[in-house]
C-alpha cells in the first residue's frame, strides 16, 4: 500500500470513528418507565416524631432520677409522684407527650408511659398493691 492509499484509510477510520462517537454521544429519548415517582419526604412530620420520642425519653428520665433521689435522701421511695414536688427535687412535674400519661409503681420505683385511649386512661390492670397514680376506667 502506498502511502497515500494509507492517508485515505485512515482518514475515512476517523471520520467514520468520529461519526460513531457523535451518534453515541447524541441524546436519545429516555424509556418511559412504569414506576410512580418518589414522593418527596416529609421531613416536618420525621422530625416532630423524633422530638415526640425525645421528649418521652427526657420526661421518663427526669423522673426516674427524681425517684431515685428521693430514695437516697428519705430512704424509702415515694408514694407519689407529686411528692418528689413537695419535696423539690423537681420544679415541676413534667408534661407527659400528647395521648399518654405517666404510671409510677411505688412497690419498684419504676415510671412509665401508658396510652390514653379516648381522653381516658388505658385499661391498665396491676394486682401490685402499691399502685399510685393509676386512675382505671369506669
Amino acid at each position: 500500500m502506498t502511502q497515500t492509499k494509507q492517508m485515505r484509510v485512515l482518514a475515512v477510520g476517523l471520520v467514520l470513528a468520529g461519526g460513531l462517537a457523535v451518534q453515541a454521544a447524541a441524546p436519545t429519548a429516555p424509556a418511559p418507565s412504569t414506576n410512580a415517582p418518589a414522593q418527596p419526604k416529609d421531613y416536618r412530620a420525621m422530625l416532630a416524631k423524633v422530638r415526640l420520642k425525645q421528649q418521652e425519653h427526657n420526661g421518663l428520665e427526669e423522673l426516674q432520677k427524681a425517684v431515685s433521689a428521693f430514695q437516697l435522701r428519705v430512704g424509702r421511695l415515694p408514694a407519689e409522684l407529686s411528692d418528689l414536688v413537695e419535696r423539690g427535687l423537681l420544679p415541676e412535674m413534667p408534661l407527659s407527650p400528647a395521648g399518654t400519661r405517666f404510671v409510677y409503681d411505688r412497690t419498684t420505683g419504676n415510671v412509665r408511659l401508658v396510652p390514653v385511649a379516648g381522653g381516658r386512661a388505658a385499661a391498665v390492670r396491676t394486682n401490685l398493691p402499691g399502685s399510685a397514680n393509676l386512675v382505671l376506667p369506669k
